[in-house]
């Protein structure tokens, strides 16, 4: 059944890039993927600068972590696009 996880991790990879490369605002980033079923938490220093990212996936089940889906969805890549 790790097979079928990584299917499911790699269905809400395809979903959250296809996602951030439509748009270069946050919010919209945010509430696109939540009318997709999937929460975004974003996690900031007191400087306001993303530390972390986490996406949880209602459709599969999955919560993952944006670094472990990617170098392009991790916290520095978000912070950039941003």
């Amino acid at each position: 059944s790790e097979i079928k996880d990584r299917k499911l991790a790699d269905m809400t990879k395809r979903t959250v890039l296809s996602v951030l490369q439509g748009t270069y605002d946050k919010d919209k980033f945010v509430s696109q993927l939540k009318e997709k079923g999937i929460d975004t938490v974003l996690r900031y220093t007191d400087e306001g600068r993303i530390y972390g990212a986490t996406f949880i996936d209602h459709r599969t089940g999955c919560v993952l972590n944006g670094s472990r889906m990617g170098k392009e969805l991790s916290a520095n890549a978000l912070q950039e696009h941003f």
